[in-house]
């Protein structure tokens, strides 16, 4: 089943730059367990207090377990409906408070890191759900790895081209017909 959870109203009194910076003692940024080996030196100079806090709200979603080679239709079907009715919540729930309100989602490479999760495939289902789902801006942040997610929005764009009134089902027999394969997890 889909289960992402929509949390609203948080508030964001900090951020933390993850990048690899050698100056600040983040010789290989703060991404997963570089993270918990850091010195408390290197996270004091990595956040930074956002005053007044922003309000978020949150979608928080788990990719599939990893596994090896070729995508199942059951995955691609379990990450896209994930997407789609968590993305969906954030409008519903936004349009709610403010029907004029624009969706804004910000996002990244989904179970790509741990998970070992294909870097085109992952996107690509994002930027399939926030069409689906009429998201105003999708903010996809590659971490400085734009190559999946340039060959998402090409292929998106021959989905689209392919056909417009296409069902749900014509969608994932096209995706599983791209042979997606799983990558290799990066021991974060």
């Amino acid at each position: 089943k889909a289960t992402p959870i929509l949390i609203t109203g948080v508030e964001r009194k900090c951020f933390i730059e993850t990048n690899i910076d050698p100056s600040k003692e983040r010789p290989y940024g703060l991404y997963g367990n570089s993270f918990s080996r850091a010195s408390e030196n290197a996270i004091k100079f990595a956040t930074h207090l956002i005053n007044p806090p922003t309000i978020s709200n949150i979608i928080a979603i788990e990719s599939p377990p990893p596994e090896t080679g070729k995508y199942t239709k059951q995955q691609i079907e379990f990450i896209i409906k994930n997407a789609i009715t968590g993305f969906n919540a954030a409008v519903k729930k936004s349009k709610k408070m403010n029907k004029n309100a624009k969706v804004s989602i910000h996002t990244g490479y989904w179970g790509c890191g741990a998970y070992g999760g294909n870097r085109e495939l992952m996107p690509l289902l994002q930027i399939i759900a926030a069409h689906i789902s009429k998201i105003d801006i999708l903010h996809f942040h590659t971490g400085n790895d734009n190559q999946g997610y340039f060959s998402a929005l090409e292929t998106f764009k021959d989905i689209l081209r392919f056909d417009h009134e296409i069902n749900f089902e014509k969608l994932l027999e096209i995706l599983i017909d791209m042979n997606y394969e799983w990558g290799i997890s990066d021991g974060n």
